[in-house]
């Protein structure tokens, strides 16, 4: 394991990590609250807005991805799914038996692309969504983040703040705080279960190993309750559907093994299949 692997935790217990949740009233201030009618609240502004997109974070697991792109396409059929900024820190570093160290800092682009390419039935990535914004009338729009270091420009944020209603997922303050209409605690990786896709198209599934500070709703548990669906939140019962419904993921279904499930295989049928079944 390299230092980054081994000593990249300590985000986590950040003072400055955003925990309660905020709404912005009418006069743009934000105020406190909590989770006792929250989504419904959630659900309420969301299906009265209309045209809605959702920028899937490269953080999320392919589980939790897909139950918020399912959550907003449930919401409006033809809202824009969009990939999230990807954070690169320098240059890939390689050692001899081919260990690397990746430039780019989240755990499931490929995984979150997959499940954005499907539902859209092309890849739209973030800047791309950004320059778009002028030619579409999108009045809500869903933001995942949890990121640990900053991850979008003030110009960005400007651009975003365009959208009349926007809920923000994050795990520290950034530029589009202030323009968002709720705001909502996210947890750290090390918080979350379910399943990443690496660099090789290799899927492994993990549990959580620490509990989310008070105040921050898994993410998969506030996408379930938000479908209407059990408030226990199982990412494997989740994956499976995933594996039967898009065409990449055929390879995990059924039980994971330690060390996950080659998805390569599956990844230029998949390909050749995915036009004609979205």
């Amino acid at each position: 394991m390299c230092d980054e692997g081994r000593y990249g935790y300590k985000h986590l217990h950040d003072v400055g990590r955003l925990t309660q949740p905020m709404v912005r009233d009418a006069d743009g201030v934000a105020a406190p609250t909590d989770w006792s009618n929250l989504t419904d609240r959630l659900d309420d502004v969301l299906r009265a807005a209309g045209s809605l997109a959702a920028i899937l974070s490269p953080h999320l697991t392919v589980e939790e991805a897909c139950l918020l792109a399912t959550y907003i396409r449930g919401l409006d059929s033809k809202a824009v799914l969009a990939v999230g900024p990807i954070p690169h820190e320098g240059d890939d570093e390689k050692f001899a038996g081919g260990f690397t160290i990746r430039a780019e800092k989240c755990p499931n682009r490929r995984g979150v692309e997959a499940i954005a390419t499907a539902l859209n039935g092309q890849l739209v990535e973030f800047e791309d969504f950004l320059v778009s914004l002028t030619d579409r009338d999108i009045q809500g729009v869903w933001v995942s983040g949890g990121y640990k270091t900053d991850w979008i420009t003030n110009e960005q944020a400007e651009a975003l703040a365009s959208i009349s209603w926007i809920v923000l997922q994050e795990m520290f303050l950034s530029p589009l705080s202030e323009a968002a209409a709720y705001r909502l605690g996210s947890p750290a990786f090390a918080e979350r279960e379910g399943s990443y896709v690496n660099a090789n198209d290799q899927l492994q599934s993990f549990g959580w190993a620490i509990r989310p500070p008070a105040g921050v709703m898994r993410d998969g548990q506030l996408y379930s309750r938000l479908l209407g669906r059990s408030v226990m939140y199982r990412a494997s019962e989740v994956l499976d559907e995933v594996s039967r419904s898009i065409p990449y993921f055929e390879a995990a279904v059924g039980e994971i093994p330690n060390v996950g499930v080659d998805l390569k295989g599956t990844f230029s049928a998949g390909a050749q299949r995915l036009g004609r079944e979205v």
